[in-house]
C-alpha cells in the first residue's frame, strides 16, 4: 500500500478474499470475481450501479491471475472502472511475474538441495543408496553410464568454494557430463568425464586431464588463487565414486599434489 493510493484485493479460486489493502475485507466472499473465474472471463467491470448485483463487492475491476496457463485466483482494484483499468493491468502483470519468480526460486532451492543430497549419497554415505542415487541423477540430468576421473582442488582461499560466480565460471569450462561439487571440507571436486577407447587409453586420458587442469588453472591464476590438485581413480559406477574421492583425500593428507593416485 505504501507504493500506491489504490486499494487492491486478491481472491482464491473460491472467490474468498485472501489479501487486501483494506484488511477488514480479508475473509469475505467476492461474488463478481467468483463469477468471472467460473465463466472463464478475462475481466469483469463493477460499476457503482453494479454493486447491488453482487455480494461483497465495491466498484472496480477484477481480472484472473494466470500462471502456466492455469488460473490461480483473481486480483481486483477498487475505483471507477475506466479510471483504474491501467493500474489493474500493471498489477496483474506484476503479480504473475512475482509468481513466476517465486516458482523459479523454489526450483533453484529444490535443485540445490537435491544436488547436495546427491553429493552426500555419492561421496560421504557409508550406506549404499543405489536407487536414490539413480533417481536423483535422472532429475539432475547426470548420465550414470560414463567414465569419470575425480580431481580434487584445494584452494588457498576457500571462500571461493561457495562463490556462485566463481563456481559458474568453473562450470562453464566443464563438459556437460562433468560433475562439480563443493565438498564438506571446502574443496572443489570435479568428476571429469573421459571418453574410453581401447587405443592408448591411459596416455590419451592423461593428456585430456592435463589440458583440462591447465584450463582451470587459468581461472585460478586470474584471481590469484593458489591451489593444489589431486587425481583419484577412474570410476564408472556411482556406488564406487566415493572410493575415487577417498583416493583424492588420501593424496591430500599425504601431500601428493599434482599426481595420479596410481602413479
Amino acid at each position: 500500500r505504501s507504493y500506491t493510493h489504490y486499494n487492491f484485493i486478491v481472491m482464491n479460486l473460491d472467490g474468498m478474499i485472501i489479501a487486501a489493502t483494506e484488511t477488514e475485507r480479508v475473509g469475505g466472499f467476492h461474488e463478481a470475481s467468483y463469477r468471472m473465474m467460473q465463466e472463464g472471463r478475462d475481466i469483469i467491470f463493477v460499476t457503482p450501479e453494479d454493486v447491488k448485483k453482487y455480494f461483497g463487492v465495491k466498484p472496480g475491476i477484477d481480472v484472473p491471475i494466470v500462471y502456466k496457463n492455469k488460473m490461480m485466483g483473481a486480483i481486483g482494484i477498487t475505483g471507477i472502472p475506466h479510471e483504474v483499468r491501467p493500474a489493474i493491468v500493471i498489477a496483474k502483470m506484476a503479480f504473475e511475474t512475482m509468481l513466476e519468480y517465486d516458482d523459479y526460486q523454489h526450483n533453484i532451492i529444490k535443485k540445490s538441495s537435491e544436488r547436495e543430497l546427491f553429493r552426500d549419497y555419492l561421496l560421504y554415505s557409508e550406506t549404499k543408496h543405489t536407487d536414490e542415487l539413480r533417481a536423483l541423477a535422472q532429475r539432475l540430468k547426470y548420465n550414470i553410464n560414463l567414465f569419470r576421473v575425480p580431481i580434487l582442488f584445494e584452494l588457498s582461499n576457500r571462500i571461493y568454494s561457495d562463490d556462485k560466480l566463481f563456481l559458474l565460471e568453473l562450470h562453464n569450462l566443464c563438459h556437460e557430463n562433468d560433475m562439480i561439487f563443493t565438498t564438506h571440507e571446502g574443496d572443489i571436486l570435479i568428476y571429469k568425464y573421459v571418453q574410453i577407447n581401447q587405443d592408448e587409453i591411459i596416455l590419451r586420458i592423461n593428456h585430456e586431464l592435463e589440458n583440462f587442469i591447465d584450463t582451470v588453472s587459468n581461472v585460478f591464476d586470474k584471481r590469484e588463487i593458489f591451489y593444489k590438485y589431486y587425481r583419484g581413480s577412474l570410476q564408472n559406477n556411482f556406488d564406487n565414486y566415493s572410493s575415487g574421492f577417498k583416493h583424492c583425500r588420501w593424496m591430500q593428507r599425504n601431500n601428493y599434489a599434482g599426481e595420479d593416485f596410481f602413479n
